[in-house]
């Protein structure tokens, strides 16, 4: 078998065998094949697709290609979170911390940026010695001790899909529908979690662009969760603005911090509602008694201090949490303003996310260092009237080589129309169990 027959047969349309499924992962774990040979199978994958049999098969080839972890010596009910994707999308940073400081054992193996989206991974990175990369002995002992870790994928954690996840992130293959649902529960089943909580993002900021697609990916990882024992969750979410004021590494980490300090605002929301449903889930509690379970520890500041102990415990400055001006700044910033009247009817996410890409806020190659400091805040939202003298958005950057381009990306992503009719949104479109 070669793995120049499997490119052949995707890029005719034809289905791969269970058979071919597992040469293909195997290959790649033992790094038989070449960048360029996967790079040209991801590509008629992603062009072409996969039925629901091959995404369901290579879903759980790619689990078993590393380490299925072991979660049992954990006491208590055992939850993990994923999002697809999104700008300004820092929602695992606060729901963790809430989520652990009502008994939800929280064992969170989190990504780095993918495509034009940020990673959890790197933006906890931005946190002063905070270390992702502890053992998976670790891991277990510090969710058995203080009810949360987050941590990077390990290397001994679903392999194949590791090296998938890179070359996808750098070959314009990141919005295939069966490798993100293979990729996504790849890793969550073989996390160890009994509750598997996702939140499947649509919209300008999204990699899925509408409702339809979202509900198909979602419905799709759901069945694939369920068939494997998990409890599953799935919240369809609006990312037809950026959930957060900032974008970039630092400044997402203090819109997360904020949540947790009782900001009311597109990411609190949510980030409650992921929680609302982990706890149905974990206790069979209603939807009120979720909700008053929330509220509670973030006004009476229990799961502020539950991150404070997360960072302290993975060997991070601590302080951050409660002095935010602790974090790392760029050199320089500047304001872009608007320069004509009207309503924001449209914000174009994606041109967000590769804009901040462009100040090193994100990765073009594989390995890529990131600069957690750079970025941008927003300063206005759909709807939102604006005259040419209005400040949409503060850049904030080290070095002026892209900085033209990057307020002209900037200004032409947001939309802005004389109109007096408001663009009608909803932030959770449909829960899906």
């Amino acid at each position: 078998m070669l793995i120049q027959d499997l490119i052949k047969k995707k890029r005719l349309k034809q289905a791969l065998t269970d058979e071919e499924i597992n040469f293909l992962i195997n290959g790649v774990k033992n790094d038989t094949f070449n960048d360029y040979e996967l790079s040209a199978l991801l590509m008629a994958i992603t062009i072409n697709g996969m039925d629901e049999r091959e995404t369901t098969t290579l879903t759980l080839e790619m689990a078993k290609s590393g380490d299925i972890l072991d979660l049992s010596k954990i006491d208590g009910v055992k939850a993990d979170k994923h999002s697809t994707g999104g700008i300004s999308d820092t929602t695992t940073i606060a729901i963790v911390p809430i989520l652990a400081s009502l008994g939800v054992k929280m064992a969170k193996m989190s990504g780095r940026s993918l495509g034009f989206t940020g990673g959890t991974i790197d933006k906890l990175e931005a946190i002063d010695g905070f270390n992702t990369e502890i053992t998976n002995e670790q891991f277990i002992k510090s969710v058995q001790n203080i009810g949360a870790s987050i941590i990077s994928q390990t290397a001994d954690i679903a392999v194949a899909d590791k090296k998938l996840y890179a070359l996808r992130d750098v070959t314009e293959t990141v919005q295939s529908i069966p490798l993100i649902a293979s990729s996504v529960m790849s890793k969550k089943i073989a996390s160890g979690a009994d509750i598997i909580l996702l939140d499947v993002k649509f919209g300008q900021g999204a990699f899925m662009k509408d409702v339809k697609q979202a509900t198909a990916l979602a419905n799709l990882m759901v069945k694939i969760g369920k068939n494997a024992g998990k409890k599953m969750c799935a919240i369809i979410s609006s990312m037809e603005q950026p959930l957060g004021r900032g974008v970039g590494c630092t400044l997402e980490i203090r819109d997360a911090v904020e949540v947790l300090n009782g900001a009311k605002n597109r990411l609190s929301q949510v980030c409650v509602a992921i929680c609302i449903e982990i706890l149905k889930l974990a206790f069979n509690l209603t939807e009120k008694e979720a909700k008053n379970k929330v509220d509670e520890v973030i006004s009476s500041k229990k799961a502020l201090q539950k991150l404070i102990e997360i960072v302290k415990n993975q060997g991070g400055n601590a302080n951050i949490i409660t002095d935010l001006s602790l974090l790392k700044k760029s050199k320089s910033s500047k304001v872009v303003y608007a320069n004509k009247q009207g309503r924001v009817v449209a914000i174009n996410g994606e041109m967000l996310g590769n804009a901040c890409k462009l100040l090193g806020g994100g990765r073009t190659n594989k390995g890529d260092k990131i600069l957690h400091e750079v970025g941008f805040d927003l300063n206005v939202s759909l709807n939102d009237i604006v005259k040419d003298t209005t400040p949409l958005a503060t850049i904030y950057y080290n070095n002026e080589d892209k900085l033209q381009e990057v307020e002209t990306m900037l200004k032409n992503a947001f939309i802005i129309s004389k109109t007096n009719k408001k663009v009608k949104t909803k932030l959770i479109s449909k829960i899906i169990r």
